[in-house]
């Protein structure tokens, strides 16, 4: 008989982008060249800006 993976509570996307911790908050999200990015905190929020400040697109609030 074959076994099935455990099922997990957390939906792929809401997990961390940059760490896969699930994320508990909707504070730290962001918009890339890529999508929608969502971080689990403000540690993987804030690295995964440094890393990847070229894909970054402007907020729709700023200027």
């Amino acid at each position: 008989m074959a076994s099935e993976a455990p099922k997990s509570d957390v939906a792929q996307e809401d997990v961390c982008d940059l760490c896969g911790l699930p994320v508990e908050v909707d504070d730290y999200e962001i918009s890339t060249t890529s999508g929608k990015r969502h971080f689990c905190c403000e540690g993987c929020f804030g690295i995964f800006k440094m890393l990847h400040e070229d894909e970054i697109l402007p907020s729709a609030g700023s200027g």
